[in-house]
């Protein structure tokens, strides 16, 4: 099935249009501009992306802290490197590692905070070309276990700046040793008398470069940014808008380009939306039924596996798509059963039928269906960006380019425009 007829039946599978007279005065509206009818494909995305886009809101971690670590150099584990070539080879071609300046033990918790925030809003999210899209209907408990989170990740840092004075004290201490073993490595001597001048010399390669309290106070961050879905725009305010940043001279072919990255965009959007949905149905069920023909039963594991599932799908299903609301029913069917009254061979048919169904639609978005354990997944392989390059990171722009260099499926690329900003 082509991309294009996968689209149509997702449309046909999420959206209530006949009786929804603002789409239908939006479609209307979208289609005179375009000069096609309000059927078009183009029109029924770009309608149905804007009406999902005002269901949620992007989503944003940004947690930073002094990471309490610095660059190891050769002197530091007791290597001579004394000859410029051999010393240029280190810096080249020698990753030494990293120091730690205070005991691990706090880095560690401070760690756990960060990775669990970050796992949670993955669990709770659609990955989109903008960015972490969470649906109103489970962003309220995200909030409030994020906003718990972001006040252990202080508390723990303030931890730190409550025993500041013993761990400085206790990190020189520390180094001050490990600088006499440096010294006597170097001789080659395991007795050797270590000239105090080399101890304080290490000790200040170190801690001149401990932080302050000031420092570890100001550097610690724990923010929730919001922002909404610049899709939210349609066909007709985009054309107002583009008009304002497209100068009265600009070529043709630079307003197409950007008509049309628009509409990668809204197709994008909706594609990433159902294929993360379907990715996640399909791991599960796959693994359900590799473990049924392998013990030949459903085993509790995988019921707890699928019971999960069924949750997360009916939290996370803000699009009401009918197919993925009657697979959840086929689903809900067999684990309502009691273990002696599920038989072997429907239950491996109705999975296989559920996992194929989702694969096909994957395999038509141009995602790559993923075997998984059975555990709840959002993440999904994004198809490359018109270069075929996938991109990475995002960062804030102007938004004179709000517009240009938008990548499609995947992540927006360096320098792209911001969506505009909520309070958070």
């Amino acid at each position: 099935m082509e991309i294009k007829d996968t689209l149509k039946e997702l449309l046909d599978n999420i959206t209530r249009e006949e009786n929804d007279r603002n789409i239908i005065e939006q479609k209307n509206e979208i289609a005179a501009r375009l000069g096609c009818g309000p059927e078009d494909i183009r029109v029924r995305l770009d309608a149905t992306a804007t009406g999902l886009a005002r269901k949620g809101v992007l989503v944003e971690l940004k947690i930073a802290r002094e990471r309490f670590e610095l660059r190891l150099d050769a002197e530091d584990l007791g290597i001579k490197a004394s000859d410029p070539g051999y010393r240029e080879f280190l810096d080249e071609y020698v990753r030494l590692g990293r120091r730690r300046l205070i005991p691990v033990r706090y880095l560690r918790n401070l760690d756990a905070v960060e990775t669990n925030a970050r796992r949670l809003l993955r669990e709770s999210s659609f990955q989109t070309v903008w960015g972490r899209f969470v649906p109103y209907q489970v962003y309220s408990e995200l909030r409030r276990r994020l906003e718990e989170m972001g006040e252990e990740y202080r508390r723990l840092n303030e931890r730190i700046l409550d025993n500041y004075d013993s761990i400085r004290f206790s990190t020189e201490t520390k180094y001050r040793e490990a600088a006499r073993e440096v010294y006597r490595t170097l001789q080659k001597d395991p007795g050797a008398s270590v000239p105090e001048d080399f101890v304080e010399n290490f000790i200040f390669r170190v801690m001149s470069r401990f932080p302050g309290r000031e420092e570890i106070g100001e550097s610690c961050r724990f923010e929730i940014d919001l922002s909404f879905v610049p899709v939210t725009s349609t066909m007709a305010e985009m054309e107002a808008r583009m008009a304002s940043k497209v100068a009265a001279s600009a070529e043709k072919a630079v307003a197409d380009e950007i008509r049309q990255t628009y509409h990668r965009q809204v197709q994008g959007f909706i594609s990433d939306l159902a294929a993360q949905l379907r990715s996640m149905i399909y791991e599960a069920v796959s693994a359900a039924r590799d473990n049924v023909q392998k013990h030949g039963h459903l085993p509790g594991p995988s019921v707890m596996s699928l019971r999960q599932l069924t949750h997360k799908v009916q939290q996370l299903n803000f699009m009401e798509d009918r197919e993925v609301i009657r697979q959840l029913g086929e689903l809900s069917e067999i684990l309502d059963r009691g273990s002696g009254d599920r038989d072997e061979e429907e239950i491996v048919g109705v999975l296989q039928k559920i996992a194929e169904e989702n694969r096909q639609v994957l395999l038509s978005l141009g995602h790559r269906p993923r075997t998984g354990r059975g555990g709840v997944n959002l993440d999904v392989d994004h198809q490359p960006a018109v270069d075929g390059r996938k991109r990475r990171g995002m960062t804030s722009g102007s938004e004179d380019v709000e517009y240009e260099n938008i990548a499609v499926f995947g992540r927006r690329r360096r320098g792209d425009a911001m969506p505009a900003k909520m309070a958070g």
